[in-house]
């Protein structure tokens, strides 16, 4: 996965080096798995809203939990609205975040579902991890994980082809999608509670399952599986078809299945404009895009509307990675 968190400043899922990179003011250092034997091919990453950090351990089939240690930020205040949603009965409120720090004021005023916690310039995160979820809960082959708002953790289960949620706070997860799936991949849950989610191995479909809804509709029609979903503020639904080497788009809201191609060329490569089996990506509110280039070892960079890629990490950068798997930005981006 591929996140960035309040200061547009980038969090990699390094699978081949087993570590989590993350970026700062004085660029990229290893926060996690950087000695040792704290990550065994880890996939994917997400954030809760505290800023620990809960990471896809494809290896040992787990969902293992890092504890953030230090975030001391000065002059910082924030006030919250809050918005209810309610699943299976239960709700809990999302927060839109207002920030004052220094005498700036940002107001948030594009809502997203994931977490984007600010961090400082000296964070730091437990390097022993919990289990939160063993193989016997999310089956042998965990591929992706998503953290809304309101801290629920989603997992999509591949060995028995269905997506859990652990409500906040609880250890016991409960089955949200559990029909007419075969061996998916990446997944995305808006705002509203309604799932995304790649189908498209054998059924050649992303399927959209409403929330507290029984059945799914397709969303985009596709060829290979999507090893990387994300919709962003315009409704904008991407996937990153690995076999394919490219990351296409339509709006959830159209009902023509025209794609457009947004990276990539179809054919594998290392030129700015190609990939090699794309894994996780990420846009921000500025509908930028960011791609973890798991051939080529790097994360590409391409600017709204912008078929041209620019490298900003891995191969040729300040920073080596190795079959990078995804990407997180954080909050100020």
């Amino acid at each position: 996965g591929i996140v960035l968190d309040a200061d547009n400043y980038l969090f990699i899922v390094d699978r081949g080096y087993q570590r989590i990179v993350g970026e700062g003011p004085n660029g990229f250092r290893c926060i996690i798995g950087c000695s040792g034997s704290s990550l065994n091919s880890p996939q994917a990453m997400a954030f809760d809203s505290t800023g620990n950090i809960f990471v896809i351990d494809s290896s040992t089939s787990q969902i293992v939990k890092f504890d953030l240690l230090t975030n001391f930020c000065d002059d910082v205040t924030t006030t919250e609205k809050t918005i209810t949603v309610t699943m299976n009965n239960v709700t809990s409120s999302s927060n839109i975040i207002t920030s004052q720090s220094n005498n700036l004021i940002i107001n948030s005023s594009k809502i997203v579902s994931y977490n984007q916690p600010k961090f400082c310039q000296n964070t730091s995160w437990d390097q022993n991890s919990t289990t939160f979820a063993s193989n016997s809960t999310i089956g042998t082959s965990p591929y992706s994980i998503f953290i809304n708002t309101n801290n629920i953790v989603y997992a999509v289960d591949r060995t028995s082809n269905k997506v859990q949620a652990w409500l906040n706070g609880s250890i016991n997860p409960t089955t949200i999608v559990s029909a007419n799936l075969s061996n998916p991949f990446a997944f995305f849950v808006t705002t509203t509670g309604d799932i995304y989610i790649d189908n498209g191995g054998s059924n050649g479909r992303v399927d959209k399952w409403a929330l507290n809804s029984n059945i799914s509709v397709p969303a985009m029609y596709i060829s290979k599986a999507c090893y990387g979903l994300f919709i962003d503020i315009n409704d904008t639904l991407y996937c990153s078809m690995n076999s394919l080497h490219q990351v296409v788009t339509k709006s959830i809201h159209s009902i023509s299945n025209t794609l457009t191609l947004v990276a990539g060329t179809g054919c594998s490569g290392s030129a700015s404009n190609m990939l090699y089996n794309p894994h996780g990506i990420f846009v921000d509110i500025n509908l930028n895009l960011y791609v973890a280039d798991y051939g080529n070892n790097r994360i590409q960079f391409y600017q709204s509307g912008q078929l041209i890629g620019t490298t900003i990490a891995g191969n040729g950068s300040s920073i080596t990675l190795f079959q990078p798997t995804g990407i997180v930005l954080d909050a100020d981006n």
